[in-house]
């Protein structure tokens, strides 16, 4: 597949200098049922376990679909998006047996950043990634493309009757070192060229019980527990259950877990959600999500917390009506 896309304003063509289209994405992408699970080449993205390491894409979150907070799907996807941030561009392959297999994968290319400069004007680190991927005028052009990323990792799953475990390895390194404005809340922030995570995830059923869960742990040895169950106690009713414990100097460069925060890391937490199903076409969903970030974070000046809560009724009398 071929993607090819330019935001409005950006140049397209020849003119002002442009030689086409701002952003083109190509993949190839095949499965199979024989010891060649899955083959990636262009671009194509990576998930693994519930997300503390690495997950590029569609994720779960907090809504009225209370037992929709595991994350389950294949290590390697194509890549279909025109977002120009979250994605690998290189090849993987995942190959092995119903029982066992490997998954390897190697990326290269360039991201966009917000460059530091020293004194002369030469560019020495970046503060932050530029994720908006407008090159409309020349002081965003000037974001484009400036810091490269060599990524690379390996995931080995086990799977035997109803459960798969699996153990996950992501390394980055960036053409330039990465850093932070020198401020208290950023005392845990990331800096340098290097990142490199691994982790333990897990998965599977015993009875009515669904359990799923992932430890991580980064470079600088800062860990990070996510472990959830989902529970059938009725025919009318469904709870949820998810913990959460990410240590404030936990970092990972792709990550995207079940947190309150936009990224993994100094949080821990607790989710209860219920689904109940009182009468015929009658669903009820809840959830309440309590938390706690220990260190201090942009524009607080302590440890902070807070919680949140959803009641939700819903009703379906017929296949054309929906009221909720």
């Amino acid at each position: 597949g071929w993607l090819a896309e330019k935001d409005a304003g950006e140049p397209l063509l020849g003119t002002k200098g442009a030689r086409g289209f701002d952003f083109n994405s190509f993949h190839f992408f095949a499965r199979s049922h024989g010891r060649i699970h899955a083959i990636a080449l262009g671009d194509f993205t990576v998930g693994m376990g519930q997300g503390l390491i690495q997950w590029q894409g569609m994720g779960t979150g907090k809504s009225a679909d209370v037992m929709h907070i595991t994350k389950g799907a294949p290590v390697l996807k194509p890549y279909q998006s025109s977002g120009e941030f979250s994605f690998m561009r290189g090849a993987g392959v995942t190959f092995g047996s119903r029982s066992m297999e490997l998954t390897l994968f190697g990326s290269f290319r360039q991201k966009d950043a917000n460059l530091l400069h020293d004194s002369s004007g030469t560019a020495v680190a970046f503060s932050s990634w530029n994720t908006s991927g407008l090159h409309r005028t020349k002081a965003e052009y000037g974001h484009r493309h400036v810091v490269s990323e060599l990524a690379g990792g390996a995931v080995i799953t086990r799977n035997w009757r109803n459960w798969k475990v699996s153990l996950n390895s992501v390394f980055y390194r960036f053409g330039s070192p990465a850093q932070k404005r020198d401020e208290p809340y950023n005392m845990y922030a990331f800096s340098g060229r290097n990142a490199l995570n691994g982790s333990f995830s897990w998965s599977g059923n015993l009875r009515n019980l669904h359990f799923f869960g992932e430890m991580a742990m980064d470079r600088s040895g800062a860990k990070a527990i996510l472990a959830g169950i989902l529970m059938s106690v009725d025919a009318k009713a469904d709870l949820s259950l998810l913990y959460r414990n990410i240590g404030r100097g936990y970092h990972a460069v792709a990550a995207s877990a079940f947190t309150a925060s936009s990224q993994p890391g100094n949080e821990n937490g607790i989710y209860m959600g219920i689904c109940f199903r009182p009468a015929m076409g009658w669903t009820l969903n809840c959830y309440a999500d309590i938390y706690r970030f220990p260190w201090l974070r942009y524009s607080t000046d302590g440890p902070s917390g807070g919680s949140e809560y959803l009641v939700e009724a819903r009703y379906v009398p017929d296949k054309q009506t929906e009221i909720y």
